[in-house]
């Protein structure tokens, strides 16, 4: 079932959504803005792109991992 709350809050109104899955799509475009934004899995997590995959940080980008971390391409560009 889809449970659907909203909470208002010292900062403003909290709007839940959740469910057993949760699809969200745009024709366009998807945008989320918001000063601090989280994805979290408990299990497994994809980002998936049929063209490209652009990360444009102003500040330092950090990985980490308790395993290995692997990249596989045609060509790795260092600096």
């Amino acid at each position: 079932s889809i449970c659907v709350r909203v909470r208002l809050e010292d900062g403003g109104p909290v709007f839940e959504v959740s469910g057993a899955k949760l699809k969200l799509t745009g024709q366009e475009s998807v945008d989320i803005q918001a000063r601090d934004v989280r994805l979290k899995a408990e299990e497994h997590m994809r980002l998936e792109s049929e063209g490209t995959v652009l990360l444009d940080a102003k500040n330092d980008v950090d990985i980490d991992s308790d395993e290995e971390v692997r990249v596989q391409a045609k060509m790795i560009r260092l600096n």
